[in-house]
């Protein structure tokens, strides 16, 4: 029962909170005696409804002395580090600070001891679970109250979320980072508020052998690596259909049993996946969340989703473009072969040895200068593109001048025959007319050939560039093989 008009008024409650009744479990009730749940004047609260209020808020907080010792947490921030809070008190806040900003945090604490009644922050900061993952966090601080009895800080932390985690991809896409690095950091993103969950993400592969090999994966995967690319999964199939492919509980999902007892096994309750587009439109990958909580997306975690989903579209149009300008630096722009940059780069490079035919073109400027260099352009790309044809699947052809070409080979071992033969297709082909318009151009060709056996690239170019010499001393339209 409330109090009468005439009651005497109550006395008003202690607006401080001592620091030693704020330990964990303080629960108990005010021990005034002439105290009851309905007698505190409007605006009071009781010391154990403080603490349920403190545990209530959806920020970490918790006091520290200025050597970093931790005298009071509310529930939150021990979620956030996954360990009982009670197991909290009288640790050293560093031990939960990642390694790359324990130096970062110890100068915050020694810039709060100049500062008074001044609210610092926001700091980013990482910090550590109970299983040494690194998570994102925002930190305020401030100097603790008189009212504590403590000469530290109240700080107070913010949950990792998606934007905290894009933030770090966002900045590897700026650096115009590694394609993985960049996926990985928007993968992580699973893990933070308002996901909870575990994330991967799935590259098409162009260089896989075949269907069977169609992703490679990039984050943190909890299932079976053969899963990946197994047939009839909601990843594959939203690369045929286009379309997203949630599963908003596994336990009744359309999936084979097998693959609904795969998940739950793996503590996966239900699913986000959403195809990835580049600047193009075209599916790159695939964003995997793997959920722990049933239900369909919210407003907010399709937001998240979307944000995750063009940063994964930027990264792999990023890299689009970067292989197109490698590849266009790399390529003669009349031909469409590799040019003498790229020819200089393998055998700088020298990732792995290689035979090689020099080829000259035979009365190539007789042509240039009798029916102009359009013509003798046109006469160029036939030439290139009947060596192209000629070579073996395996060799590559360089444009390394006018009418000159270089093809390396993958080695043909000790006996010349294999080389040889090649040499002589080279020059049959390249000798056949060309038909420019209503106009019938021949030349011909001459090929210096080298072995690699046990010397260097270089030293088997040098030698096949003195074997193309010998050949034209020969009287051209033939071959000449060093050592031979």
């Amino acid at each position: 029962m409330p109090a009468g008009p005439d009651a005497a008024p109550s006395e008003p409650a202690d607006p401080t909170v001592p620091l030693d009744r704020l330990v964990p479990g303080d629960t108990a009730a005010d021990p005034r005696p002439d105290r009851t749940a309905t007698d505190h004047r409007a605006g009071a609260l009781s010391d154990a409804a403080r603490l349920a209020l403190l545990d209530s808020m959806p920020v970490a907080i918790f006091v520290i002395d200025h050597h970093a010792n931790v005298h009071f947490a509310n529930d939150r921030i021990a979620e956030m580090i996954g360990i009982p809070r009670d197991q909290l008190l009288g640790r050293n806040v560093l031990d939960f600070v990642s390694v790359a900003d324990i130096d970062f945090v110890a100068d915050l604490l020694d810039a709060g001891t100049r500062f008074s009644q001044v609210l610092m922050g926001p700091s980013r900061v990482r910090y550590l679970d109970v299983v040494g993952n690194e998570h994102w966090t925002q930190v305020w601080a401030h100097a603790t109250p008189p009212e504590l009895g403590l000469n530290g800080f109240v700080v107070t932390l913010t949950s990792e979320s998606v934007r905290d985690v894009l933030a770090t991809a966002v900045t590897s896409v700026a650096m115009e980072d590694p394609l993985d690095r960049t996926l990985a950091a928007v993968a992580l993103a699973a893990r933070a508020l308002p996901f909870d969950g575990r994330g991967a993400i799935l590259a098409l592969d162009s260089g896989g052998a075949d269907d069977a090999q169609r992703f490679r994966m990039i984050g943190d995967w909890p299932l079976d690596e053969a899963a990946i690319n197994a047939f009839g999964t909601p990843w594959r199939q939203a690369t045929v259909d286009g379309t997203d492919v949630d599963i908003d509980d596994v336990s009744i999902s359309s999936l084979a049993p097998g693959a609904r007892e795969l998940l739950r096994s793996a503590g996966v309750a239900a699913m986000f996946v959403r195809p990835i587009r580049d600047a193009s439109n075209e599916i790159a990958g695939v964003f995997v969340v793997f959920r722990r909580e049933v239900g369909p997306a919210t407003a907010n975690q399709n937001d998240h989703l979307d944000d995750a989903l063009r940063l994964a579209g930027l990264a792999f149009a990023q890299r689009r473009r970067r292989l197109e300008l490698e590849h266009a630096a790399h390529r003669d722009a009349l031909t469409g072969v590799a040019n003498r940059a790229a020819f200089n780069e393998r055998v700088r490079v020298e990732r792995r040895p290689a035979d090689v035919l020099f080829v000259d073109l035979d009365r190539f400027k007789a042509v240039n200068d009798t029916h102009g260099h359009d013509v003798g352009d046109k006469v160029i790309a036939l030439a290139a593109k009947r060596l192209g044809s000629t070579v073996r699947r395996n060799d590559v052809v360089y444009r390394t001048g006018g009418d000159e070409f270089v093809v390396l080979c993958e080695e043909t071992g000790a006996d010349p025959a294999a080389r040889i033969w090649l040499a002589e297709r080279i020059i049959e082909q390249l000798s056949a007319p060309y038909d420019i318009g209503d106009l019938r151009v021949s030349i011909g060709a001459t090929v210096g050939i080298a072995a690699i056996g046990d010397r260097s690239l270089v030293d088997t170019v040098r030698a096949a560039d003195q074997s193309l010499y010998r050949a034209k001393d020969a009287g051209r339209a033939r071959w000449a093989h060093d050592g031979a």
